[in-house]
């Protein structure tokens, strides 16, 4: 078998992290089950809020829910929230937001290259210029 076969036909395992939301526990939700995105998840959320400075719709307003609405998992392993709920959720209280947003970030590798809003902006300049193919 090709590896580029066996790379494709191999089921994908997200990484996952249970973080603590004790301020939730009195409507059962002590903690939460937050998972790594596919890769394609992640490019579609950085470019939801890409596309939403862009167009001056508030692009920072919710985008820690945003992320977390399509990351927390629910205990039969669904998806715990649909893309609506990010605006409700986004006026939950900022530090249990902050903390399951830092599991995100330890789980997806967005480190301090990426802006607040996980689109990589901090060093505008620090882009690849080097005019190396990313298809390999």
């Amino acid at each position: 078998m090709r590896k580029r076969d066996a790379l494709k036909g191999r089921p994908e395992k997200l990484a996952t992290e249970q973080v603590p939301t004790p301020e939730w526990a009195d409507v059962g939700i002590a903690d939460m089950t937050i998972r790594e995105m596919t890769s394609l998840e992640l490019d579609r959320w950085q470019m939801d809020c890409h596309e939403k400075k862009r167009k001056k719709l508030g692009g920072k307003l919710a985008f820690r829910a945003s992320a977390i609405v399509r990351c927390a998992l629910d205990d039969d392993g669904s998806k715990m929230f649909q893309e609506s709920d990010a605006s409700w959720l986004a006026l939950k209280g900022a530090s249990v937001i902050s903390r399951i947003f830092a599991a995100i970030r330890r789980l997806n590798n967005l480190d301090d290259d990426d802006s607040e809003d996980g689109t990589p902006e901090k060093n505008p300049s620090a882009s690849d210029t080097s005019g190396a193919s990313a298809t390999g």
